[in-house]
């Protein structure tokens, strides 16, 4: 008879392991499921982020190019005053340099090219 006892309290362990690993497997899946949905939202809300900066990137650089091109017309513009006001300073006898604020939009002139226009 104690052995039957034995045997039945056996079982009955088995069951309880059995159902914890069960209930233990549905805590595992249910845990997965919510690591999937937080993924998923965090893929979703970076790549939100990213296509407004993309879109803002876009705008930016259109002032950019914009920008330079107005500085690539005004010195355009400013080479044609300091060629026009040279030949008139020689033709007076005078120096190109003594003529205020040349050498300043050489500079610029300069400047400009180096760093907004040759890039």
């Amino acid at each position: 008879m104690n052995k039957i006892l034995n045997k039945i309290a056996q079982m009955e362990r088995n069951a309880a392991e059995l159902q914890e690993v069960e209930l233990a497997s549905h805590k595992v899946e249910l845990a997965n499921v919510k690591d999937i949905s937080k993924a998923l939202f965090d893929i979703r809300d970076i790549q939100e982020k990213l296509n407004k900066s993309e879109g803002s990137l876009k705008a930016l650089q259109n002032t950019v190019d914009s920008q330079k091109e107005q500085l690539k017309t005004q010195v355009t513009k400013a080479e044609s005053v300091i060629t026009e006001l040279t030949k008139q300073v020689s033709a007076i006898g005078l120096d190109i340099n003594d003529v205020e604020n040349y050498d300043r939009l050489v500079y610029e002139i300069n400047s400009s090219k180096k760093n907004y226009l040759n890039k």
